[in-house]
């Protein structure tokens, strides 16, 4: 069951990264804000692990539905101030410096 839940946080997290990743945010910066989260991330890769269990149509829907779902509800995240993502207009180098040097 552990592995399982580990399977579906990190599932969930490529979905969650790809939001991310249009907002510059470094990888070591999108683990933090997904493990803040952690309960939606891997609710997310959950439903994803059984979209994709269904033949041939769950690998073109799995990807559509999740990447749908993260995006609305991180942004409603956003919104309530919940999920703080780093401005786009900063360099995201300087964050990784940053983050190097603490």
């Amino acid at each position: 069951p552990l592995t399982f839940l580990i399977q579906c946080f990190f599932l969930g997290f490529v979905i969650a990264d790809n939001y991310l990743e249009r907002s510059d945010v470094p990888i070591v910066e999108a683990l933090k804000i997904c493990r803040s989260v952690a309960g939606l991330v891997i609710a997310i890769g959950l439903v994803t692990y059984i979209l994709l269990l269904v033949p041939i149509v769950g690998a073109i829907i799995a990807p559509m539905v999740a990447g749908v779902v993260v995006t609305l509800l991180f942004f409603e995240y956003e919104g309530k101030g919940i999920l703080e993502i780093p401005d786009p207009e900063t360099d995201p180098h300087d964050q990784l410096d940053e983050l190097s040097t603490t």
